[in-house]
């Protein structure tokens, strides 16, 4: 089975100019598999469609595909700058050149233009008969450019560059000339869209505790009509329902904002909460981190223990907890609880990461009433006394 390849061009029709009135056959040849299919462009917009423009496609034995576009009687008002594109799964390819037809000067009617604020605005005026001797572009009565965003080209194309609503929204007018003072007019709207801009949300840290009630409020500052919103949690869709096990709602409030609820949180929902907020001309999004501060709970709480002297032994002492809760051991003065100091850690002892206290060959006078403390500042912390009993050595 072949392989994808994109199209290739290995014939294409080159520039002329020509009288009113013959007819002109523009040809392209294009390989690629699968086989491209062919369409043509008249400065930059689909071929006119009316009878005299007719366009044909076949494959040879090669498997090369031949596309000709046919004009008959052919007009001035046919001048302009043709393409062929070749097309497949695979890309594409393109080939442009002008065809000049002797006449007065002719600009064909431009469609609405559209750009998204902040982006670059390109619009090529689809000028028409020959010689021309100039394109100029204006707006508002005064020839452009007026400012160092905007680029106007000999062959008709203005460029204006990062564009704004407020500034580049309006009526441009294109006009082309020839030596005898010939000219053509032609106007066209331009319209600027903007896309969502969010109002930044603060962040939902070191707030909120187990049971409270969390909302996040996404507003918008600026963005055409109507604005879609959406939310995430880690990259994932937040499934909305007073039902939903999340326990998570989101509300629309009006059209320019939406929300997020929490009824009552828990450590499931920490994460990263995303709201998106779309529209026609593109969407933004706006990430917050929430996290639940949860007291510390036991996850393997400490009991009493009895060893043989000279055995191994760990006290267990493990809790979970947001922020990660701290573990300290207390050692009892005397026999009797009640006063405890620091345990001074020795050579044969030590704490290991998850807590938990292990003696090494535990000595007799290692006895005694020991407590374990898990603080993280939420709540009150844990404690819990145990006793751990070293009996003789084991025989």
């Amino acid at each position: 089975m072949n392989e994808k390849s994109k199209p290739e061009l290995v014939y294409w029709f080159s520039e002329q100019t020509l009288q009113p009135g013959p007819s002109v056959s523009l040809k392209c040849v294009a390989m690629g598999h699968p086989p491209p299919q062919f369409t043509w462009l008249l400065d930059g917009f689909p071929i006119p469609t009316n009878s005299r423009f007719v366009v044909g496609q076949h494959v040879t034995l090669q498997d090369d595909v031949v596309s000709h576009l046919n004009i008959s009687r052919v007009t001035e008002q046919d001048g302009g700058e043709y393409a062929c594109v070749a097309a497949n799964s695979a890309g594409k390819a393109l080939h442009a050149a002008r065809v000049n037809v002797y006449g007065l000067p002719y600009i064909r009617e431009m469609p609405k233009v559209t750009a998204v604020a902040g982006s670059d605005l390109n619009i090529k005026c689809p000028v028409a008969g020959y010689p021309i001797e100039s394109i100029t572009w204006e707006r508002d009565g005064q020839n452009l450019p007026l400012n160092r965003r905007q680029k106007v080209f000999p062959n008709g194309t203005l460029i204006v560059e990062q564009t704004q609503r407020g500034e580049d929204a309006g009526t441009y007018t294109c006009q082309a000339a020839n030596r005898q003072r010939h000219a053509a007019r032609r106007d066209v709207e331009v319209q600027i869209l903007v896309q969502p801009k969010i109002l930044p949300i603060p962040a939902l840290t070191n707030l909120l505790r187990e049971g409270m009630r969390a909302a996040i409020s996404c507003q918008i500052l600026e963005g055409d009509l109507p604005v879609a919103f959406r939310w995430e949690k880690n990259g994932q869709p937040v499934t909305s329902s007073p039902y939903a096990p999340s326990g998570i709602i989101t509300r629309r409030m009006d059209e320019y904002s939406a929300s997020l609820v929490i009824e009552q949180v828990t450590s499931l929902h920490s994460g990263n909460y995303t709201c998106i907020a779309s529209n026609v001309a593109g969407s933004e999004r706006y990430t917050i981190p929430l996290t639940v501060n949860v007291p510390p709970r036991w996850r393997l709480e400490p009991n009493d223990v009895a060893v043989a002297a000279g055995q191994d032994v760990t006290l267990q002492c493990q809790a979970d907890g947001y922020p990660k809760p701290t573990i300290t051991w207390k050692k009892a003065v005397g026999n009797t609880p009640g006063e405890y100091k620091d345990f001074m850690f020795e050579g044969s002892s030590r704490v290991l990461e998850n807590g938990s206290l292990v003696f090494e060959r535990v000595a007799k006078d290692s006895e005694g009433h020991y407590l374990c403390e898990a603080r993280n500042d939420i709540g009150a912390g844990l404690s819990k006394l145990i006793f751990l009993k070293v009996n003789g050595k084991y025989h």
